[in-house]
């Protein structure tokens, strides 16, 4: 049985207001008309979450009511062991010319997207939080509004670089034909349609928390010709590792640096409810301004 959540967090029954945002009706009562569905979606997503905090955050006793403990390790995968060794061991005046510059700027973002710091890992862990609060005892109105407010903003998201900042934004990504139905189905009242979409969106965030290194750089190329950007930076990573490579032939491995490139550009997602902050890991963004 889970631990109530509910406790530590007093949030709006009727939904949170928002001008622009599409809004569930008034006279319906979403959360009962949804309990059943919503808690299995929710023993889903609270048994991954307990999953990551114990594999992630080395947490031996996690809980849902409690924030996880300190942890700022970077966990990585293979790919970014490595582009962080070449980064490290290519010798100065290399780095100085131009032609290398692209190099490098590539394998920083290979080792990025490789990489679970503890930004990363608090992004998710919020994310995580909103879904929770926001289905436990049925799904609440403010909630499949906040998802459908903050899956409008990404619509309009244009740069391809902005999921290599924000790659779990990815998960609140909806196609345009997505994202019609979803509103339609708030607009009417159709909680089966919002059930469909809450499903999905649990699915990606389960396989998120379980594998959060394998899942990240998937989420990276979300968005409009995704598959086509994630090709060409695969075999631009290709390219790097072989040059560097070539270039760094007997090199020894020196010490991984665990800093993180800064974010270039403000996050698009919606403004979370305020009672949500006392949840949240400090040290990762949720929502936009």
């Amino acid at each position: 049985m889970m631990t109530s959540i509910m406790a530590s967090a007093s949030l709006p029954a009727k939904g949170v207001e928002r001008a622009s945002a599409p809004h569930w009706p008034r006279d319906l009562d979403l959360s009962t008309m949804t309990q059943s569905y919503a808690e299995r979606l929710f023993q889903q997503v609270a048994e991954a979450y307990l999953a990551f905090r114990r594999e992630f955050y080395h947490d031996l006793a996690p809980d849902l009511a409690t924030l996880p403990p300190e942890h700022d390790g970077v966990q990585q995968a293979q790919v970014a062991q490595t582009a962080e060794h070449f980064l490290n061991v290519l010798p100065r005046t290399l780095k100085a010319l131009p032609m290398v510059g692209g190099l490098l700027e590539h394998l920083e973002a290979v080792a990025d997207i490789h990489s679970l710091s503890s930004h990363e890992r608090g992004a998710l862990h919020n994310s995580a939080m909103l879904f929770l609060h926001g289905t436990q005892g049925g799904i609440r109105p403010w909630y499949a509004e906040w998802v459908a407010d903050s899956a409008e903003r990404l619509s309009h998201v244009n740069a391809a670089e902005y999921y290599l900042s924000y790659p779990w934004d990815g998960l609140l990504y909806f196609t345009p034909e997505e994202l019609a139905r979803y509103t339609d189905a708030l607009h009417v009242g159709d909680e089966r349609g919002v059930e469909r979409a809450f499903a999905t969106l649990a699915a990606r965030l389960e396989q998120a928390l379980r594998d959060p290194i394998g899942m990240q750089p998937q989420l990276a190329f979300t968005g409009p010709e995704g598959e086509d950007r994630a090709a060409v930076f695969h075999l631009k990573t290709e390219a790097a590792l072989a040059l560097a490579a070539f270039i760094i032939v007997g090199a020894s491995r020196s010490t991984l640096s665990s800093a993180k490139p800064s974010l270039p550009v403000a996050s698009a997602l919606a403004p979370h409810p305020p009672e949500m902050d006392q949840l949240f890991a400090s040290s990762a963004h949720h929502g936009g301004g």
